[in-house]
């Protein structure tokens, strides 16, 4: 592992679409944090990242940016526009009191501003934001009351619900298209996980949650080869847990993993390697997991003196993760090598809940999923990180 770039701000970050010529890390400030002078300007960096080893020295440094009137919760680049002044995307940002805005990277640095588009349907924070990675257009966002909205970026004025408000109304934390079938979505707040099929107008297709009810659940994020395998952690100190969960058999996790010792408040699995998810926790550690066998693999070397609130990993280079820190830090780490190789063994689905689902899952196979398997890997000790070799400290 080693830490290859510093960006010293304040800031949640997004990599450049893998469809783009560019590469480049867009980094936004963060809503709600001040640094020591309490200023509250606002901007989007644009840091090239083409040869992040050229110069030798660990300081990014952006190459061009942008003034802007909000600070954000999330941003996503969307790989979205095929016109001249649209040829590095679209940068949309979720902000405080249900704004959401949209940037043209093509005009950063110029004289007019890079803002094309600017929303304010939601009714309160706008927390969570993803793009469908099959269709750049299709933006989805979570807010403040259960709001949930499926944003067209050829017609940003006029999202669209996918179906009513889940009681309670809460704040939604996580959204994430599925990685495998493009009409299926997964949203999160503190108590439980929702699937969604975009077909369908009636509601999520889904609940899933922690029976006992001791969980505060931050992120989701689906398996990237699995189309019904997911992955949602907890931010309680108390209960600071990875469940994996299949959709077949939506009554345990079928993987439940506690290696931190406060609350995981940032997590991603690789889009490269199944084997391979980061977690990061109040407790200023981040550690790679193998969220199919449960096990700990690795401490990714951390130097920042507060906790990661975001972690993502490189979709066009997957040696590279992203990590932004509550201290003003955004760090690029290169991590060489993988986990080793094979999944869970195989399983079946309940036959309870395979009329509902399999419709929505085309392709994925509903007869051999064993429900005593399930049980059984749920119930198994949780593994712990002390006979880990730590990876070394870095400069």
């Amino acid at each position: 592992m080693t830490r290859l770039k510093v960006l010293s701000r304040s800031a949640t970050f997004a990599w450049s679409p893998k469809q783009l010529h560019s590469r480049s890390l867009a980094a936004g400030t963060t809503a709600q944090q001040f640094d020591a002078s309490f200023s509250s300007a606002a901007v989007i960096d644009l840091c090239p990242l083409d040869d992040l080893t050229a110069d030798g020295r660990l300081d990014l440094n952006p190459s061009v940016s942008a003034n802007v009137e909000q600070r954000f919760h999330k941003i996503v680049w969307s790989s979205f526009g095929d016109a001249a002044d649209q040829s590095n995307g679209l940068i949309i940002g979720g902000c405080d009191n249900g704004v959401i805005s949209f940037y043209n990277p093509q005009l950063f640095g110029k004289d007019k501003s890079a803002k094309v588009h600017e929303s304010r349907s939601h009714s309160g924070h706008v927390m969570a934001l993803d793009v469908n990675p099959f269709q750049p257009k299709l933006i989805c966002s979570g807010a403040a009351n259960s709001e949930l909205f499926i944003w067209d970026l050829h017609q940003p004025t006029q999202p669209m619900s996918p179906g009513p408000k889940q009681q309670p109304f809460d704040q939604v934390v996580s959204v994430q298209w599925n990685r495998k079938v493009e009409h299926i979505l997964g949203t999160l707040n503190a108590e439980k996980a929702l699937i969604w099929d975009l077909r369908k107008a009636d509601g999520p297709i889904l609940s899933m949650g922690d029976l006992g009810g001791r969980t505060q659940w931050r992120h989701l994020s689906w398996h990237p080869e699995e189309a019904t395998s997911l992955c949602i952690s907890s931010e309680d100190d108390n209960y600071p847990v990875v469940q994996k969960w299949d959709v077949r058999f939506a009554t345990t996790p079928v993987q439940h993993m506690q290696f931190h010792q406060r609350g995981i408040v940032a997590m991603d699995w690789c889009p490269a390697d199944p084997d391979l998810l980061v977690t990061g926790g109040k407790d200023h550690k981040l550690f790679l997991v193998n969220p199919n066998t449960g096990q700990f693999l690795a401490e990714i070397p951390y130097a920042s003196r507060n906790w990661p609130h975001q972690v993502s990993w490189c979709d066009w280079n997957p040696n590279l993760i992203g990590c932004a820190s509550l201290d003003g830090r955004v760090t690029i780490y290169s991590l060489v090598g993988g986990a080793e190789s094979g999944n869970a063994s195989s399983q079946q689905a309940s036959p309870a809940v395979v009329p509902k689902l399999a419709d929505s899952f085309p392709g994925a196979d509903f007869s051999t999923f064993n429900q005593t398997a399930v049980a059984a890997s749920a119930a198994a000790p949780i593994a712990k990180p002390e006979d880990t070799v730590k990876l070394p400290n870095v400069p």
